[in-house]
């Protein structure tokens, strides 16, 4: 029966047995007995270490799959990115998976860039003026800032700007008419 702190008694008990002088067949047969419970608990702690380490692998995998979007779907980026640099760093997920992980992170970085893009568009598009109006600057300089930043067509960005220089040039002249009156 293993106890815990067994191996140490039978050693202590083994040096006691020698110095007096016990008979070397039964000190035989205590260190065997030593040796076998020894290799036993080596055994155990190198498969516990084995079985630790496949539990990290496998928990690591999961994360990392739980990540994963479906196909045809993208993934969250705020749930992807964290999970792939958690599996890089256990550096125990296969190369296949973290090479899958990171082409779907990059397909989503490029899909919301993408759809900031498309999005600050139709904010630009909104604060246009429109035909044989003009363009409110309060509105339009901060859409155009926002279109600039998120990467809009550069037509779209130019033709706003003509927009804001001409309500801007046209404001000018009524506060110069107004000054001069």
């Amino acid at each position: 029966v293993f106890q815990p702190g067994y191996s140490q008694n039978l050693s202590e008990a083994i040096d006691a047995a020698r110095a007096v002088g016990v008979d070397p067949d039964k000190l035989a047969a205590a260190e065997a007995a030593l040796a076998t419970l020894q290799e036993g608990a080596l055994v155990s702690e190198v498969a516990a270490k084995a079985k630790a380490e496949a539990d990290a692998v496998k928990a690591a995998e999961a994360k990392l799959k739980a990540a994963m979007p479906y196909p045809f779907q993208h993934a969250s980026s705020a749930k992807l990115k964290p999970a792939l640099e958690a599996a890089r760093a256990s550096e125990v997920v296969p190369e296949a998976l973290l090479a899958s992980a990171e082409s779907a992170l990059q397909a989503t970085l490029e899909h919301d860039q993408r759809e900031n893009a498309r999005a600050a568009e139709a904010a630009l598009k909104a604060a246009m003026p429109l035909p044989f109006q003009r363009a409110d600057p309060a509105k339009l300089k901060p859409a155009i800032a926002e279109a600039k930043k998120a990467g809009a067509p550069e037509a779209a960005i130019t033709n706003a700007e003509t927009k804001l220089a001409e309500a801007m040039a046209y404001a000018r002249n009524e506060a110069e008419k107004e000054y001069e009156a």
